[in-house]
């Protein structure tokens, strides 16, 4: 199991999902976001694979962290969620 991949993730949805209501397409944009993270983790050597065996699906990793942003963004800090099985 990779820790590098999760940390990986981790760093690259603070970098890139920023608090804010998200429109009801989040489903297209968790897979655009997700699609934009696996680019970006294959040019510094990690592979999706490596990722999503600690995290499950890459997709639903960033709906959870769109969803944990929109809570952050209406001031509801009391459930944060981890990119974690």
């Amino acid at each position: 199991m990779s820790r590098r991949g999760v940390e990986f993730l981790r760093g690259w949805i603070n970098e890139n999902i920023q608090p804010a209501n998200y429109p009801p397409i989040k489903d297209t944009r968790a897979k655009v976001l997700a699609e934009q993270c696996a680019a970006d983790a294959g040019k510094v050597g990690i592979s999706v694979g490596e990722i999503e065996v600690e995290t499950g699906d890459l997709a639903d990793c960033m709906l959870q962290a769109m969803d944990e942003a929109a809570r952050k963004s209406s001031g509801d800090d009391a459930a944060p969620s981890r990119p974690t099985r």
